[in-house]
Order: C-alpha cells, then structure tokens, then sequence
C-alpha cells in the first residue's frame, strides 16, 4: 500500500529484518521518494545489497559513510556514488577490494593509481581493462596476470606481446595464451613447445 511505503518505522524494521530480499533490486526503488532521502532507512538498505545506493537521494549519493557501507557488499554500487566519491581513495578502494571490475567506474586519476589497480586486479585480474594506459605496458603486472588468466593479454600493449619471458609465461601456464602473442613469439620454437607441453 502506498501509505506504508511512506511509513518510516514500518520500513526501516523491514530492512533491519531483511524483509523483501526476495526481489532482485533493492526494495528502496519502492518506497517514497521522501524516505530515499531519510539516513536511516538508506543506510539501513546498503547494507543489504541490491544496488540500494542506485536509488538513495543524491545528496545520500554523496553520503562516505553510507557509501562505504554499500561498498562493502556490493563493489559494484560505486558506479551510483558521486563523482567527488569515484575520486576518494578510500572509497574506491573498498569498491575494487569486493569486486576488482568496479575500478571502470573510479576517477580517471584512480584508474592511474597503483594501489587502486593492484587491488582491483588481485581479485580480477582482467579488471586492468579499465586501467590506466600504463598499467597496459607493465611488465611486472603482466607476469602475475598471465598466471591467473589468459584473457588479461588482450588487454596488453603491443610490447608486452612481444615480450619473450612473458610470452613463455603466459603459455607455461595456459597453452592458448598463444593466440594473442605478438607474431614474432608464435613463431618462436621454445615458446610454441612449451605451450604445446601445457595443453598436454
């Protein structure tokens, strides 16, 4: 009823209670426009999920720590936070830290900062999509990334794929890592025997 969903107390016990999680959106795109400016009710319903903060106010939007807290289970909602938040360390931090593909929404200065990208790609290493241009030609990088999967040298530069010792890296641990190498190690006989001898 359209009366309960303007009812203050009737919903913050709901969302303190999990009441409505059933639903695939948050349930705070159905209350009143008001209470998705009240702080209770809106940090009580981060804390759930469901991309809650997507229909916070936009003042709460650019609440840290309501943002925080719908961080911490759900990286993803960093892309609804302000755009002074999509700038803040500490937030995006939090956002790459539970899930690294949340770094395509952090400031273009973030996406060039070291412990912000490393974060992100620890726990999704093809995440380094949404890196920084230089992060595109690091070969550090790249030697951890090519052993957790293959797809990340898609995203490389041109001189990571043709880079010898991460070429053989790359196919030590996944034989079609071959397939995106730079011609020059395709043809390169100690790089194609070691990719063969890891796909058995």
């Amino acid at each position: 009823p359209k009366s309960l969903r303007a009812n203050e107390v009737f919903i913050l016990a709901a969302f303190k209670r999990g009441g409505f999680y059933s639903q695939p959106e948050s349930p705070l795109k159905f209350v009143s426009r008001e209470l998705r400016s009240n702080r209770k009710i809106v940090f009580a319903a981060v804390k759930r999920g469901c991309s809650a903060l997507k229909y916070a106010s936009k003042d709460l939007r650019a609440d840290k720590k309501i943002a925080l807290a719908a961080l911490k289970t759900d990286g993803w909602a960093l892309q609804y936070a302000s755009k002074d938040l999509k700038a803040d360390k500490k937030i995006v931090l939090a956002a790459v830290q539970e899930t690294g593909w949340a770094l395509e929404y952090a400031s273009e200065a973030l996406r060039d900062d070291r412990d912000v990208v490393e974060a992100s790609i620890t726990s999704e290493p093809v995440a380094i999509r949404y890196a920084g241009k230089a992060f595109k030609n690091d070969k550090n990088i790249f030697l951890k990334l090519v052993k957790k999967s293959q797809s990340v040298l898609r995203e490389a530069s041109p001189e990571i794929l043709q880079d010898y010792e991460i070429g053989l890296m790359a196919v030590k641990y996944f034989g079609a890592s071959l397939e995106y190498l730079d011609q020059s190690l395709q043809a390169n006989k100690e790089i194609v025997l070691a990719a063969v001898n890891c796909e058995g």
